[in-house]
């Protein structure tokens, strides 16, 4: 048990290790972390993820109804309880309770999952961290997104004269509107988002795809850890910081 919790571990500690490295040698920025980030979450992650979801049967898609039911109760159940225990207990502005209720309840599941959950369970890790990271995106992080407009209109009209805030109140309402019904636009063209989706509907509508093609999308996707890992240990440095090397301007 020991061995097997090393061997999912220490590969982390590692690569995030030379990430720092990496930074403090100066061979990376902090800005390129951002880059290495974007490459993962549009390029690497969803590409492995629907790999993994489409070597799977239709069987066991439905089969793992359950670990979406208990994903959507645990993340959106602590949610709910970091909230209302920031607003009501500690009586933090609602702003500030979003961010710690989203901190909270969503767990890394794009970064740490290939690299934690794909040692134990290989390809059908894909499953759970598909199904997390849908949970994550339309759930909690729209949510996140209209506490925090609302608390943005709100302050605007504290802001403002008593007079004047009669004639405007349904122009803010409008505005978060249409800023949440943005955001949750921009999510679902996320390939993070669609991309398992379309791996779930083509596994329940028992298409096939030959394994050759998936075996060509892997390719990228099995950078998904490494690159992720090695991204978050660049960041590591304190801004400020010299690398070796370099002069402080160029690593800021």
């Amino acid at each position: 048990m020991a061995y097997s919790i090393a061997g999912a571990l220490l590969p982390i500690a590692v690569t995030l290790l030379l990430g720092f490295v990496g930074a403090w040698r100066g061979d990376f920025r902090r800005e390129d972390a951002s880059i290495l980030n974007r490459l993962v979450l549009t390029y690497a992650l969803p590409l492995v993820l629907f790999a993994g979801t489409m070597n799977t049967t239709r069987a066991n898609l439905i089969h793992d109804v359950p670990l979406l039911i208990v994903l959507c109760i645990a993340i959106i159940g602590m949610y709910g309880v970091v909230f209302l225990s920031s607003r009501v207990v500690f009586a933090v502005s609602t702003s500030t309770s979003a961010l710690a209720a989203l901190a909270a309840s969503a767990p890394a599941v794009p970064f740490m999952g290939p690299a934690i959950l794909g040692h134990f369970f290989g390809q059908t890790s894909a499953i759970p961290i598909a199904i997390a990271s849908l949970v994550i995106n339309l759930t909690v992080v729209p949510a996140t997104i209209l506490f925090l407009s609302l608390d943005s209109v709100s302050g605007s009209r504290h802001g403002k004269h008593p007079a004047a805030q009669g004639g405007e109140s349904v122009v803010p309402r409008r505005k978060v509107l249409s800023a949440i019904a943005g955001k949750l636009g921009e999510t679902v063209q996320q390939p993070l988002v669609w991309a398992p989706v379309v791996a779930f509907a083509v596994v329940l509508s028992d298409v096939a795809i030959p394994p050759l093609l998936l075996d060509a999308l892997s390719l990228l996707g099995h950078a998904t850890a490494g690159v992720s890992l090695f991204a978050a240990g660049s960041c590591l440095l304190p801004i400020g910081s010299t690398p070796v090397g370099r002069s402080c301007s160029w690593c800021c």
